[in-house]
C-alpha cells in the first residue's frame, strides 16, 4: 500500500507528449537491480507474490526491453541476478489502470491446435453430449492490471466462444517511473503471471 497523503501530481513523459497524472511516493530500503538498458525494483504482495517495475534507460523504449535477451533473462532468473544492491530507494510510481485484449486463435492454430475449430473434427464429449457441429469460433484473452494507494489488482480471463551495465548507485537512488515503463507480476513460485507496458497511466 501507498500513503494517500504522499500522492501528488507530476508529469509523465509519454512518447506522444507530456501528460499530468497522480504519482505515489514511498521511500525505504530495498533491492535495486540494473542491466545494460534498464533499472528495476519490486514490491511484494502479502501472499509472497511480487510486482516488478523495469524502467528503461533514457533513449530506450519498453519495446526495446521486450526484445532484449538480458531483460528476458532477468525476468526468468531474478534470484541469480548479480547486478543488484540493497539501499534506500525513493519510489515514485504513477497510478495506472491498463487492459489488454488478445485473440489467441491464430497462435493456437500455429501450435497445431486446429481440431477444436473444425466442426467435423472437434470432440467436446467430455463437456456435452450434444456434440454435433460444435467448434470454437474464437478464443479471446483479456487482462487488466490496476495499481493505486490500496495496492495492485490483476485479473485475467479467457473467453472461448462456440461457432554492459552502469555502476550502481552509492547508498540511495531515485526510482521515478515518469516515462513509459515495463512491469511484471510474479507468483509465489516466481513464475511471471502478467507482463505489460505502461505508455499512458491514465
Amino acid at each position: 500500500e501507498f500513503s494517500e497523503e504522499k500522492t501528488e501530481e507530476k508529469t509523465f513523459h509519454a512518447a506522444d507528449g507530456d501528460m499530468t497524472c497522480d504519482f505515489m511516493h514511498q521511500s525505504g530500503t530495498d533491492t535495486y537491480y540494473w542491466g545494460d538498458q534498464f533499472s528495476a525494483i519490486s514490491k511484494r504482495f502479502e501472499g509472497g507474490e511480487a510486482m516488478w517495475f523495469l524502467l528503461p534507460d533514457e533513449g530506450v523504449t519498453p519495446e526495446n526491453l521486450l526484445e532484449d535477451v538480458q531483460v528476458m533473462d532477468f525476468l526468468l532468473n531474478r534470484s541469480e541476478w548479480e547486478n543488484s544492491k540493497y539501499l534506500i530507494v525513493n519510489k515514485v510510481i504513477p497510478r495506472f489502470d491498463i487492459t489488454s485484449q488478445m485473440d489467441l486463435r491464430e497462435g493456437l492454430m500455429a501450435l497445431g491446435i486446429t481440431d477444436v475449430f473444425d466442426p467435423e473434427h472437434s470432440d467436446f464429449t467430455p463437456m456435452t453430449t450434444d456434440t454435433d457441429n460444435i467448434a470454437l469460433s474464437q478464443v479471446k484473452h483479456d487482462a487488466r492490471v490496476t495499481i493505486d494507494e490500496d495496492g495492485c489488482t490483476a485479473a485475467a480471463y479467457t473467453v472461448m466462444a462456440m461457432a554492459g551495465a552502469a555502476a550502481p548507485p552509492k547508498e540511495e537512488v531515485d526510482f521515478v517511473l515518469d516515462r513509459p515503463f515495463l512491469f511484471a507480476v510474479t507468483g509465489i513460485d516466481g513464475l511471471t503471471l502478467f507482463v505489460g507496458v505502461v505508455n499512458h497511466p491514465v
